[in-house]
């Protein structure tokens, strides 16, 4: 921990929520399936693994 972390102050989170809507079911059955076969424990980390394989671009920087 940092110092000062057990201060008693509550410290944000920068998190977000990802909803996908009209997916179909067939596509996202193969989701389930790729996440099974690399052995993500979470759709957090396909999408981590997504942004590492694609990169991030200059101007996003």
């Amino acid at each position: 921990m940092e110092d000062g972390a057990d201060d008693g102050k509550l410290v944000p989170v920068k998190t977000c929520f990802i909803l996908c809507r009209d997916v179909p079911v067939q596509i996202k059955d193969k989701l389930v399936l790729i996440r099974r076969e690399r052995g993500w424990t979470s759709w957090k980390d396909m999408i981590l693994e997504v942004v590492k394989e694609w990169g991030v671009k200059d101007e996003d920087e």
